[in-house]
């Protein structure tokens, strides 16, 4: 037995020539990925240009933020009256200060939405003398969010220590690549199949 698990833990040798061939192609790889990074990387102007050409909404119809103020409870029947609703506080731009009331689905009356939180508002210009109309989009989760991303941070590093820094070192990277690289070259009409290659090898890179 004690012979055997020598044997095993015995470090395996490899000759000079195979791994001087590995070696080499691994450089290779990425010196020949860093060129495609260079020769590919996207004009930033020209994707946040393309970006805010992108619109699914009206020209009219803007997104603006607000802040709660009360949350009525979901509507339990047929009967909409003082139920169901979002009484908010435009923050921002031209209607800064206007509280408006919007309906909102009952998943998001229950979802524990309370004064203070942030809701997003879809705001849609008035037509032929009408007034002004807002309605709920999304809500604001970014600091619940940065809470939870707190936590995991915090655990990987504490179970995993310097595997888990590692570790969260190339989600980053990865992210980077995703966000910084590939989605805009993308956006800008860079080849799919070149961008997912090297995009793809650089983050196995890392």
């Amino acid at each position: 037995g004690g012979a055997h698990s020598h044997r095993a833990s015995a470090a395996v040798h490899v000759d000079r020539g195979p791994r001087n061939a590995l070696l080499g192609s691994i450089a290779l790889a990425g010196v020949v990925t860093l060129i495609g990074l260079v020769l590919l990387w996207p004009d930033g102007e020209r994707a946040d240009e393309l970006q805010g050409s992108l619109q699914f909404t009206s020209a009219d119809t803007v997104f603006v933020d607000a802040s709660v103020l009360a949350v009525e409870e979901a509507c339990a029947g047929e009967d909409p009256e003082g139920c169901g609703r979002v009484r908010a506080e435009v923050t921002g731009g031209d209607d800064d200060g206007t509280v408006v009331l919007v309906d909102v689905p009952p998943q998001v009356s229950e979802s524990g939405l309370r004064a203070g939180d942030t809701v997003e508002l879809l705001r849609t210009e008035g037509q032929d003398g009408r007034d002004t109309s807002y309605s709920y989009f999304a809500t604001d989760r970014t600091q619940p969010m940065l809470v939870l991303l707190g936590l995991f941070v915090l655990v990987v590093v504490a179970v995993a220590r310097l595997r888990g820094v590692l570790a969260l070192f190339g989600l980053g990277v990865s992210a980077f690549v995703v966000v910084q690289f590939m989605l805009p070259a993308l956006l800008v009409g860079e080849s799919g199949v070149l961008v997912g290659l090297v995009g793809s090898a650089a983050i196995m890179m890392v």
